[in-house]
Parts: C-alpha cells; sequence; structure tokens
C-alpha cells in the first residue's frame, strides 16, 4: 500500500515538474534527491548491507564480504542520488541561461529550442531519479515486509513449498523459536532465530532462501564448532534444492569467522559417540601465533582419512580479522603440509588407539602451534566429537546440536552426501 501511495504522488509530482516553470523544477529534483538519500540512509541502518546486496549477482555476493559489497553499493547509490542529479541540473540551468540570453538578442528560434531542450533535460533527470527512489522504495517498504513473524512453518516434501503459521509481533522481538521472512528483488530470505537471553547473540538454526512463489532454493546451516581465546570457527552445510543442482550433494566446510556470528551452539557432553553414527568428515584446527595476532590452519579431511583441502584464516585481539582474506592451500602442495605440520592422511587407526596430536613429526609447525583441535563431524554434523590439546594435555568432549523441523522435513536431505569445500 505505501509503494502504491508514493507511486501516485511520485506521478503527480512528475506532471507538475512538466508543466510549471524550471526553477521550480531544481527545488524539486533537490527535495527528492534529499528524500532519496533519506531513504537509503534509513534502510541502511535498519537492514544492513542485504538491502542492497539483493541487486547484485549470486557470485559477487559469495566472493565479497557482506559489509565491504554492502557499503560499495551504498556509496554508488549515495553518488547516483546527489552527484548526477546536480550535474543534470548544471547542465539545465546552463542551458536555461543560454535561452535567456538568446531572448534578449531576440533570437526567438534558439531561445524556444534551448527552453524545449530544458524541458526534456529536466524530465529526463527526474525519471531517472525517480526510477532509483522506487528501487529502494520497492527494497524497504515492500507490502510483504510487515512487522510480523511466526512460530512455525511446513515445507511440503514434494513441491518445497513453505507457509507460515502462528504470527507474533516483531518488536519488541519474541523469545524463543521465532521465523524472520525478508523479501527483496528475487524472492524471500528467511532465518530461524532462537531468543534465549538478550545479552548474548541469538541463535540461528537455518537460513533459507525461497523463490517469489515461495519454493524452497537453499537452506544453509551454520554451527559453532570451537570458540578459543584466539578465535572462534564454525561450520557450514549447505544444502541446494535448485533443480540445475547435478550433483545434489550437501557442500560442508569449517572455516573462521566473528566471534558475534549468528549460528546454532551446542550442548556438551561427556558421552560417547553411538556405534551406529555416520561420520561425514574429519577436521583438524591449528592454531600459531604471529607477528600481529594468530593464524588458524584448518585441514579436512574425508571420511576415509584422504586430506581434501587446507585454509588458513588471521585473527586479532581474539576475533577474526577479515582485511586478510588467505587463499586455500591444497592436499597437493607438499610444503604447505610441511610448513604447518599437517599430515597428508589422517591417521585414524592409530589415533583411536592413542588419541595423541595428530601432527606430522619433525616439521617446524609441531613446534610453533599454541593448541590443536581434532573433529570428527557425525550424523550431518548434528554430532561432534573433539579432543582439543594444549600444553601437554588433551581435553574430550561430545557435542549435539539441536534438530529442528527443517532439518528433517525435506526426506532426500537424509541420502545426501557431503562434499567438503
Amino acid at each position: 500500500m505505501i509503494s502504491i501511495l508514493l507511486g501516485g504522488l511520485f506521478i503527480i509530482c512528475l506532471c507538475l515538474v512538466y508543466c510549471l516553470r524550471f526553477r521550480l523544477i531544481i527545488a524539486f529534483k533537490v527535495g527528492l534527491g534529499a528524500a532519496l538519500i533519506g531513504c537509503l540512509t534509513l534502510g541502511w541502518l535498519m537492514f544492513g548491507p542485504r538491502t542492497y546486496m539483493m541487486y547484485l549477482p549470486k557470485p559477487l555476493q559469495m566472493v565479497f564480504h557482506p559489509w565491504i559489497l554492502g557499503s560499495i553499493v551504498f556509496l554508488t547509490f549515495l553518488f547516483a542520488a546527489l552527484f548526477l542529479p546536480m550535474v543534470l541540473i548544471c547542465r539545465s540551468w546552463s542551458i536555461s541561461r543560454s535561452a535567456d540570453m538568446a531572448e534578449r538578442r531576440s533570437d526567438a528560434s534558439k531561445s524556444k529550442s534551448s527552453q524545449r531542450d530544458t524541458r526534456w533535460l529536466a524530465l529526463a533527470a527526474t525519471i531517472g531519479i525517480g526510477l532509483l527512489y522506487f528501487v529502494c522504495i520497492q527494497s524497504l517498504f515492500n507490502p510483504k515486509n510487515t512487522n510480523v513473524f511466526y512460530r512455525h512453518i511446513s515445507i511440503d516434501p514434494k513441491s518445497l513449498q513453505v507457509k507460515f503459521y502462528d504470527p507474533v509481533p516483531a518488536s519488541p522481538i519474541p523469545e524463543g523459536d521465532f521465523y524472520w521472512p525478508f523479501y527483496g528483488g528475487e524472492g524471500c530470505d528467511v532465518n530461524h532465530y532462537n531468543v534465549t537471553d538478550s545479552d548474548q547473540a541469538r541463535i540461528r538454526y537455518n537460513a533459507l532462501e525461497l523463490t517469489n512463489s515461495g519454493t524452497l532454493e537453499t537452506r544453509t546451516k551454520d554451527q559453532l564448532l570451537w570458540q578459543s581465546e584466539w578465535g572462534s570457527v564454525y561450520t557450514e552445510s549447505f544444502y541446494d534444492y535448485r533443480p540445475n543442482n547435478s550433483d545434489n550433494k550437501i557442500a560442508f566446510r569449517v572455516y573462521v569467522d566473528s566471534n558475534s556470528l549468528e549460528s546454532d551452539r551446542p550442548t556438551i557432553d561427556q558421552a560417547s559417540i553411538p556405534t551406529a553414527s555416520n561420520l561425514i568428515a574429519i577436521s583438524l584446527i591449528r592454531v600459531f601465533k604471529t607477528l600481529h595476532g594468530n593464524l588458524f590452519v584448518i585441514a579436512s579431511y574425508l571420511p576415509n582419512g584422504h586430506l581434501s583441502r587446507i585454509t588458513k584464516a588471521e585473527t586479532r585481539d581474539g576475533d577474526w580479522y577479515p582485511k586478510t582474506e588467505l587463499p586455500p592451500v591444497y592436499f597437493d602442495n607438499g610444503s604447505a603440509i610441511k610448513e604447518f605440520g599437517v599430515l597428508a592422511s589422517f591417521p585414524l587407526k592409530d589415533y583411536s588407539l592413542n588419541k595423541l596430536d595428530p601432527v606430522a613429526p619433525g616439521t617446524s609447525g609441531t613446534e610453533k602451534s599454541l593448541s590443536d583441535c581434532v573433529n570428527f563431524h557425525y550424523d550431518q554434523n548434528f554430532l561432534v566429537a573433539q579432543d582439543i590439546f594444549q600444553g601437554g594435555k588433551r581435553r574430550s568432549r561430545v557435542m549435539e546440536y539441536k534438530k529442528t523441523y527443517e532439518d528433517f522435513s525435506v526426506p532426500s536431505d537424509g541420502h545426501r552426501s557431503f562434499m567438503l569445500n
């Protein structure tokens, strides 16, 4: 409704602009530019970079950090809203002055031509600003983005259609489980949150992407794996339900991110892993001291112990430092394996017997490590057996993550294999 009212108001103003004198056109465009800047700023404060990133191709959204890319797009919109109209206004003002001078010289034909050019240029400038204005209005005031969250959803196992149930007011933020839908230009993003303590970061169980018709396309599950004094390590399971997903596998990775990342947090249990559990991956995390902070080296292994890849990330002051994006080092790089003390093949049998720190003997990385963390990921990463080596001691624990409705609502998820990224 708000978009319709604003659209009607814009059309009326556009007609007035075309009919009234040029000096009023300048005032109108300046006012419209100021309103657009306010709209953009409000959107940035309310929704952050997601408001602007959704107009970019998916590959760009995956490569760059959201806040960096969102800031670039925001500044681009701001430039188009502020400086581009000013250039057109100055150009129109110059034409108008030329027309006035021509009129004083009694050059009637040149005066009429200049006035006609002035009107058309002012009209083009106003339409350009209006189109940009509508882009922001559509993202900020989409009629579907009401101040309502939902307690429950349903996912049809065949059509993957998602429906929402049990609405609750969005303000104040409700306690317990709730689903937060946000509608953009390409569909709808749905986050499944749980708020148990206002002083802590809220738990996010899953992030769903829906089409405009409400069909489930992807599901992303981030889970806290290890939180230490040097930084936080997470796992990500990415489920792709789109028809063009030929391999039909679940993309799984272990990565370092901010301590405040919204993710699922485990419950700690000292019990052992059930024998019927299905091992999907093994990860070895090593922490090294650097000149400015710490370096995390993460080795990901297949269930048979074969090394898949090695990734690196830097932290400073105990938190992720995103300005140093380090490229992944693959298993065929022998120098990297020697430098970080990572084994080319994880010794499954030997480790199950003696539980010794599984680092390559005689390497420089063995002496530099501040701590090592070994993780065995079971049952779609809902169970993790973890061993932490630090100061010559080993601490073992079993972590369990909560299974939500969307984790078992698609029957095909249980038959998919995992692919390490």
